[in-house]
């Protein structure tokens, strides 16, 4: 699956704590993205965002066409979930951990 990924003010709370805030990101097909930061700075749940594993409380995830996630909702698709959880277990989406 060759799609452009793109984040609009994404947040991710964890209970009272904001791990990710207001996020906007896009990465085009293709593009190779580097995601550095301290500990705690929120990479991996990014990353477990795009894929699917979070759902952001605010703001809208989509893959290509499809919107991934809009407002605490998780609405992709099936198939796409499926692709786009493989990419951020494959890559080029991963954390630097595991490289």
């Amino acid at each position: 699956m060759s799609a452009t990924i793109v984040l609009e003010q994404v947040t991710v709370m964890h209970g009272e704590r904001r791990a990710l805030a207001d996020v906007s990101l896009r990465i085009v097909a293709g593009e190779t993205l580097s995601v550095l930061g301290s500990s705690g700075s929120g990479k991996t749940t990014l990353l477990r965002a795009v894929a699917g594993f979070v759902t952001p409380d605010v703001g809208m995830i989509r893959i290509g066409d499809a919107v991934a996630s809009e407002s605490g909702r998780s609405i992709l698709p099936r198939a796409v979930s499926r692709a786009a959880r493989r990419a951020a277990r494959d890559g080029p989406l991963r954390d630097a951990r595991s490289a």
